[in-house]
């Protein structure tokens, strides 16, 4: 509970320890170490928070954090020109994450961090313990151009078997083999085996915790490419590193002095090193140039798609317009079938006015005449009941047809299509409305002939 409050107060700070180049003596990286600035404890080191953080499950947030930290740190020392690979440790669980690839691809976008300048540091345990799943995500991080690192080689699995399957930058020889330097000659003979192991599968080689001149002479006896350790500083915070760096070439320089034969080299790969520099800044500016490119190429998309959208909204909306213009055509109808219907009732009315006057003289007539005209009447009171009963469902067809014009109507505004069709389901039901009207009109003719 305390480290994530600690993460959620940015309690903790990133410090950063040089990486040196031991043939050129220059310090060409830094690594990225997490510290705990704790309210009341002080400064705590990793190794007493790290583990907590790989239980608890915080690790993958704050392995997400100093990834961003870093890589917001190395832009801004390139800006003030200085230039230096950024190296940043993964854990175990980050490996196994899912979120991992594309965390690593939103840090470089957002960013603008060149992925060559980037280095992930992995243990062997983390790359050995589901070796497929860590192969499958590793390769994906180094086709963006990151590099990978295996740290505290010799202390883990101790299987070459991945040195084949990734793309190897180097090789970390663990503090405990460099400690023994120039002391014990089974150490020595390890850390050459390692060095000629980087060398073999086209990588280099770090000796972690070099401390003493000794150990510095010994390595560079056996040519190993490059160091750390507390020889040539102490992690520091961000604003520190400048200084450290100028005081760390500086004790370079003078230990330099005992291999005076290989001053002149250093010189040459030195001047090497700045052309390879300049070469690799040119093909970052060109990978910048085609991303202007591709972003301008998007904007036009993106204009094209917004013209294309409204273009379609017009025509949704003549549509909707055109759609209403026929339902109030069609209501128009409704209203004029009804007039028709109170015509017919009105004519019905009249009907029944005559058949009471028939009534009154059938009444003056006799029984003959009466029986005769009741019989009439009964016939055109039958005819008049079947016409209505017509005229019933007719309107009952009328009504079914105003419930498909309205589901068709909320069907309109789901596809434009379907409102195409509902309407020309509205306009058969209106011809079956007229044709049922002439059947009514045709029936009031019957009954006015009747």
């Amino acid at each position: 509970m305390s480290l994530r409050t600690a993460m959620y107060n940015n309690e903790l700070v990133l410090h950063y320890q040089p990486v040196v180049d031991l043939t050129l003596g220059a310090v060409v990286g830094v690594e990225a170490l997490v510290r705990w600035m704790h309210p009341s404890d002080g400064l705590i080191g990793p190794d007493q928070f790290i583990p907590v953080a790989e239980a608890s499950g915080l690790i993958v947030a704050l392995g997400t954090w100093v990834l961003d930290q870093a890589a917001t740190q190395a832009v801004r020392w390139r800006a003030e020109g200085l230039s230096l690979d950024m190296a940043v440790n993964l854990s175990t669980r980050q490996v196994a994450h899912l979120d991992l690839v594309p965390t690593v691809a939103r840090v470089l976008r957002e960013t603008g961090l060149d992925p060559h300048r980037l280095v992930f540091e992995v243990t062997e345990s983390a790359v050995m313990e589901d070796a497929e799943a860590a192969a499958a995500v590793l390769n994906r991080i180094t086709e963006m151009g990151v590099s990978l690192s295996i740290d505290d080689f010799g202390t883990g699995y101790n299987s070459l078997v991945y040195l084949k399957r990734y793309l190897i930058r180097s090789l970390k020889i663990d503090r405990s083999f460099t400690a023994g330097m120039g002391v014990n000659a089974e150490d020595d003979a390890i850390v050459a085996s390692v060095i000629g192991l980087a060398k073999a599968v086209g990588g280099s080689c770090i000796a972690e915790g070099i401390e003493t001149q000794e150990q510095y002479v010994a390595l560079r006896s056996l040519r190993c490419g490059f160091g750390q350790g507390w020889l040539f500083g102490r992690a520091v915070p961000a604003e520190e590193l400048p200084e450290l760096i100028a005081e760390c070439e500086a004790k370079l320089a003078a230990l330099a002095l005992t291999f005076p034969q290989e001053n002149e080299h250093r010189d040459q790969t030195a001047d090497r090193r700045d052309q390879v520099a300049d070469r690799r800044d040119q093909v970052a500016d060109q990978r910048d140039q085609i991303a202007d490119q591709r972003d301008q190429i998007g904007d036009q998309r993106d204009q094209t798609g917004d013209q294309a959208s409204d273009q379609r909204d017009e025509r949704d909306q003549a549509s909707d317009q055109a759609s209403d213009q026929r339902d109030q055509a069609s209501d128009q109808r409704d209203q004029a079938s009804d007039q028709r219907d109170e015509t017919g009732d009105q004519r019905d009315q009249t009907g029944d006015q005559r058949d009471q006057t028939g009534d009154q003289r059938r009444d003056q007539t006799g029984d003959q005449r009466r029986d005769q005209t009741k019989n009439q009447r009964d016939q055109t009171k039958n005819q008049r009941d079947q016409t209505k009963n017509q005229r019933d469902q007719t309107k009952n067809q009328r009504d079914e047809t105003r419930n498909q014009r309205d589901r068709a109507g909320d069907q309109r505004n789901q596809a434009s299509d379907q409102r195409d069709q509902a309407s020309d389901q509205r306009d058969q039901a209106s011809d079956q409305r007229d044709q049922a009207s002439d059947q009514r009109d045709q029936a009031s003719d019957q009954r006015d002939r009747a």
